[in-house]
């Protein structure tokens, strides 16, 4: 038998005709192909790092001032202080001193610290406990107590002297090299550095601008613990300046503005 090629119509097949075709394949050849899933990553445990590393130098004094600045304007942050200012403020519109009951010493006294927190000289105890709230950024808040002589009123042949005035004196006026003295044993707190320098502002920060191995007492005014009257969170005996709950967000603000 012989063999016979045989030819594939041209044009149209006709009916009933059989015509193979051929399935084009890239298999065996060399073709580059666009991979469609992610090849790199976000770093995060490097971001986690770096953030870990910056809390030691951002967190410590006087570093954490311009921290907490910073943080404020987070929206998240700014949000949860703002609820907290509300929240301590308002109980203060209407207030008392309470005294114990059937202690006739006990009721004269509270009734004398009512008249001093109700006849404050140009301030309100609410101004007051607004500032005091401030605790919730920096850790602690510092009061300074201004007495005045009373000449006037039910009490001017009773008690010489009244509590006129609680002056506020910002964190960040405070001596930044040395802001709280600690006695020679450093078991108790003896009182604090404030700068005057400090109200030189920038930026909005309370700057301070310091010479090279300045002593904490060379333009700075100290303040005894007697008339200071100090509010600070989370404070215990060995750390009486408290600790700022900032602290505890820090890490996630920080990764946030990283990433």
């Amino acid at each position: 038998m012989t063999e016979q090629t045989v030819k594939r119509p041209r044009g149209r097949p006709r009916k009933n005709q059989q015509v193979d075709l051929e399935k084009a394949s890239s298999e065996g050849l060399a073709v580059s192909r666009l991979r469609m899933g992610e090849i790199g990553s976000l770093a995060l445990q490097r971001i986690r790092d770096d953030s870990e590393r910056m809390k030691n130098k951002e967190l410590k004094w006087p570093n954490c001032i311009m921290t907490y600045e910073s943080m404020k304007l987070d929206a998240t942050v700014a949000t949860a202080l703002n609820t907290t200012y509300m929240l301590v403020e308002k109980p203060f519109n209407d207030f008392f001193i309470r005294h114990k009951k059937g202690s006739i010493k006990s009721k004269e006294a509270a009734e004398f610290i009512e008249y001093c927190f109700k006849n404050l000289d140009n301030q309100t105890l609410r101004q007051v406990a607004r500032s005091a709230a401030t605790m919730n950024e920096y850790g602690f808040a510092v009061f300074e107590k201004v007495f005045s002589k009373i000449t006037r009123g039910k009490y001017k042949d009773k008690y010489q002297y009244r509590l006129s005035k609680l002056a506020f004196r910002p964190q960040g006026s405070l001596d930044i090299r040395q802001p709280f003295k600690f006695s020679d044993d450093s078991r108790e707190l003896v009182g604090l550095w404030q700068n005057n320098n400090a109200f030189d502002t920038m930026n909005g920060i309370f700057y301070v601008n310091y010479l090279k191995n300045q002593d904490p007492q060379v333009g700075s005014v100290f303040i005894p613990i007697s008339k200071v009257a100090l509010f600070a969170m989370n404070a215990t005996s060995a750390n009486p300046t408290g600790v700022s709950p900032l602290n505890a967000a820090y890490k996630a603000y920080r990764e946030k503005v990283v990433i």
